[in-house]
């Protein structure tokens, strides 16, 4: 399950009140229970307007093309405006990729959060509106991810980024995709990536999960479905991982962490207790998610300062 409700009692209070506003449902405990339309209009109810880390300067929506015909929709979040963006060296650019089981979710559930990142971070936010199933099942999701990832780093000097400091992100589902990207390109070699930021993923299938990415069962064990299968891991980027202490999927963070530093990957983990999965993008009501994101953004802005 993705939380124990056994635990409750020795959840921060400040997660306590906020359990107040969830549906009282056990669904949330055993997502399996919940249908992609039951999932995304439970995301949909718990968005949040931003609380405010400061404005940023500018957004700008993009249509990128996409591998299977159409155009994969991008939202970017600039800390400064473009013009005067020019007078300084190239920023780094975090491409993001939305949690919600692969199936829910889109850039205006995480728009507050990515507004809060990009000026936590004082980097460019590119935050991908990849394919959900089951409309479009595995491998929509890691192509169209992959794809933008790859158009936005062939075309950094247009939004003056770096592209020696591409970093890909992700929350949950999203953090699964951000570490999937990464071993993709690993095989396929067709740009730089910097560091991985993976926020409680989702790095083996579980049986709990919300149905729909997988048309055919044996996908789970596809690694770009769950990155602990990867044969290869050695000269994948380097890894901020982050953790909740009452996350379902922290054995499977742990594995992945291990796995990791076996195959030679530098990686910083940030675990945060008394919390719950997902507690990063209930910044408004939690103290220690706001404190919790300015420490991530910190060490981001460390290891893309090394890559200068």
């Amino acid at each position: 399950m993705l939380y124990d409700p056994s635990t409750y009692d020795r959840l921060d209070p400040q997660v306590k009140a906020a359990m107040l506003a969830f549906p009282s449902d056990e669904k949330l405990y055993d997502l399996s229970n919940l249908s992609p339309l039951e999932m995304r209009a439970t995301c949909k109810a718990m968005c949040f307007p931003d609380p405010g880390f400061g404005s940023i300067a500018a957004t700008q929506y993009l249509a990128i093309p996409s591998p299977e015909g159409g155009s994969i929709p991008v939202k970017l979040y600039f800390p400064e405006a473009p013009l005067q963006a020019k007078q300084r060296p190239p920023r780094p650019m975090i491409v993001y990729f939305h949690g919600g089981g692969w199936v829910s979710c889109d850039i205006d559930t995480h728009d507050s959060f990515c507004r809060a990142f990009c000026k936590l971070t004082d980097a460019v936010v590119a935050s991908v509106d990849y394919r959900l199933a089951p409309e479009a099942p595995f491998p929509a999701a890691p192509e169209d991810c992959y794809a933008a990832t790859r158009w936005l780093f062939e075309h950094a000097a247009q939004f003056h980024v770096d592209p020696a400091r591409f970093v890909i992100a992700g929350d949950s589902a999203g953090g699964n995709l951000a570490a999937v990207v990464a071993l993709m390109n690993l095989e396929r070699k067709e740009f730089a990536l910097c560091h991985q930021l993976l926020l409680y993923p989702a790095t083996r299938w579980e049986s709990w999960y919300v149905k729909g990415y997988l048309a055919d069962s044996k996908d789970q064990q596809h690694p770009w479905v769950a990155p602990l299968l990867a044969p290869v891991i050695r000269g994948l980027p380097s890894a901020t991982i982050v953790s909740a202490e009452f996350d379902g999927l922290n054995p499977q963070i742990d594995e992945y962490q291990a796995k990791l530093m076996d195959g030679d990957v530098e990686v910083k983990r940030l675990h945060y207790n008394g919390t719950l999965h997902g507690f990063l993008t209930m910044y408004a009501d939690l103290d220690h998610a706001r404190k919790a994101l300015q420490e991530i953004a910190a060490q981001i802005q460390v290891v893309t300062t090394k890559a200068i």
